[in-house]
């Protein structure tokens, strides 16, 4: 299932309209019309019933529309999920150790520096 149809659908139908859906995506009426098309030839049984300029759900649809809901949320953390993982390989990062324990740091600093090549580390020796 195209995931990109998937989210053609789920707004048509939380519009109620293809010309709605097709202006919230950003696409012509006719790829919407087209990309939906293709879902239900996909799975081989209408999904929208067409009433002049609305489409609502058939029973098959609201079952795609609630789960596609879900995925595309889904999707949307992973999303979020994998950009936040990224910045945090990168950037700088600034550790305070106290004075005559940063040999004791060493083994944990290249152990770190190898796993986060991306991240500059700086250590700072001091009291305060």
């Amino acid at each position: 299932m195209d995931i990109r149809a998937l989210r053609y659908f789920v707004e048509t139908v939380g519009c109620a309209s293809f010309t709605q859906a097709a202006r919230k995506l950003f696409v012509t009426q006719s790829t919407v019309s087209k990309m939906i098309r293709q879902l239900e030839d996909e799975v081989s049984t209408p999904l929208l019933i067409r009433d002049g300029h609305t489409a609502r759900p058939t029973d098959t649809g609201r079952i795609v529309y609630e789960r596609g809901l879900h995925i595309l949320g889904a999707m949307r953390q992973l999303n979020a999920e994998v950009r936040q993982a990224v910045e945090l390989e990168r950037g700088e990062l600034e550790v305070g150790i106290p004075p005559m324990i940063n040999l004791l740091f060493i083994p944990v600093v290249q152990c770190f520096r190898q796993r986060y090549p991306q991240i500059r580390l700086s250590l700072r020796e001091g009291t305060g």
